[in-house]
């Protein structure tokens, strides 16, 4: 590692111990003749997030058979500790084929590739590879796999031929994923050649979804969405390109970056105003696939969420009625319908600005007005209103009226009786006591 250097460097250097090996005494067997495993020295070697994988020829001490051993090194933030070891493996072929010139790389996802050379008295010389996972046992490898074999059994002469010079591992750097492999094999003449191959051990993940946290965005205010992949990102993590049609009333950010060992990562759409729903679809594409998201910007909305009083029943479709006033004056400007949702919420669009009172009458409830509603060009949000239950005549006023309602339809149910849903005030599906309690306990009130 080197260190200081834009003033005075400093080559700083330490030992990692790896596991013992014997020197080279005899070259790999081919046909015909043998190939030279020139000796012990490193033949490849790569770093990638704080660690270091290499490979070398070595022998077991005691044993000339020729054996592709590899190592992966953690830096530790080297110098400012010391790295270490942290596994190794050796590539063995079974007898009497040996294997030799490996080449090792890392990718993204942790895994380990190799890449060497397979050959015995009657095999010329194999192009083959190996893999691990991260979580694959240490120093282990998967079964190695066939790339290619030579053409031809008759290479350089029949005595020692230099082998293994073009021997090498890349990791491709878009998906972070796809090993690429390039080795040396004989060909038809007598002569050699090169072969490049590509695999993979963990497929690189796919985009999978870009959705958005809600079905609707009023224009003017911001919406998030995500893109989702199908499996974690590798640690460089993968950058999703996102576009719009030309026209749209909306903006997002030219990419957005899924972190490594993440599945999905958000963006913000910021969109303009509108005068009616406009669909807004946003593509997002990593590598070759594209995958397509849709949100509505909508007009200004009046915004809110209404609590009824004393109701034990379904809310979502209860009838509303949604007046925009004058401020202080009670003239009615404007006249909403629309319905509540599961849990009472409502959206209605409005293209007003300024200051308003804002009242809400439900059903068999009383009307609420609240004053002096501000209107800005998203509309009207968070408005609250609590309604008191009893108006069962729907006059707006809790009375001897409501309490004929109710005297009408006691003791009935949805298929028994002369049934009335305005009667049903406590939404329990029968009219009975609670129902009447309720009128008693707000009777001569009267909403606004």
């Amino acid at each position: 590692a080197f260190t200081n250097l834009a003033t005075a460097p400093v080559m700083n250097f330490t030992n990692v111990t790896i596991p013992t090996f014997a020197s080279l005494s005899v070259n790999a067997p081919s046909t015909p003749g043998t190939l030279s495993v020139i000796d012990t020295r490193f033949f490849s070697m790569a770093y990638r997030d704080g660690r270091v994988v290499m490979s070398h020829n070595v022998a077991a001490t005691g044993n000339s058979t020729t054996r592709a051993r590899w190592y992966e090194v953690s830096t530790n933030n080297y110098p400012t500790s010391n790295p270490t070891l942290v596994q190794s493996g050796e590539l063995l072929g079974p007898s009497p084929a040996v294997y030799h010139m490996p080449a090792v790389n890392r990718n993204g996802y942790g895994d380990i590739a190799a890449i060497f050379t397979r050959s015995s008295t009657t095999i010329p010389a194999d192009a083959m590879a190996a893999g691990r996972k991260v979580g694959d046992p240490a120093g282990s490898m998967g079964v190695p796999f066939l790339l290619q074999s030579s053409a031809g059994t008759g290479y350089g002469s029949s005595s020692t031929n230099r082998w293994g010079d073009y021997f090498a591992v890349s990791v491709d750097p878009v998906d972070e994923a796809t090993f690429y492999g390039v080795a040396m094999v004989g060909n038809s003449t007598g002569g050699w050649q090169t072969i490049v191959n590509s695999w993979t051990i963990t497929p690189p993940a796919q985009l999978s979804t870009v959705t958005f946290n809600n079905s609707t965005v009023i224009g003017g205010a911001n919406a998030t969405g995500t893109v989702t992949l199908d499996s974690p990102a590798p640690s460089g993590g993968y950058t999703v390109t996102l576009s719009l049609p030309g026209g749209t009333p909306a903006t997002v950010p030219a990419s957005v970056t899924v972190p490594g060992g993440a599945s999905s990562a958000n963006f913000i759409l910021a969109t303009s105003t509108v005068t009616a729903n406009t669909n807004v679809t946003v593509t997002g594409t990593l590598r070759t696939v594209s995958k397509t998201g849709t949100i509505t910007v909508i007009p200004p909305q009046i915004v809110g969420h209404v609590n009824l009083g004393e109701y034990g029943g379904a809310i979502a479709g209860i009838p509303i009625t949604i007046q925009v006033r004058q401020a202080g004056t009670g003239t009615v400007l404007d006249t909403i319908s629309t319905t509540l949702d599961a849990i009472g919420n409502y959206s209605v669009p409005t293209g007003r600005t300024g200051t308003f009172d804002v009242a809400l009458k439900a059903f068999h409830w009383l009307r609420s007005v609240q004053s002096n509603v501000t209107f800005d060009a998203l509309g009207a949000t968070g408005i609250s209103s609590t309604l008191t239950n009893g108006d069962a005549d729907g006059d707006n006023q809790v009375g001897p009226n409501d309490l004929n309602v109710l005297r009408s339809a006691f003791g009935s149910t949805p298929t028994n009786g002369p049934w009335n849903p305005m009667a049903d005030l406590d939404g329990d599906n029968a009219v009975g006591p609670s129902d009447l309690n309720i009128v008693r306990n707000h009777f001569g009130l009267a909403g606004g």
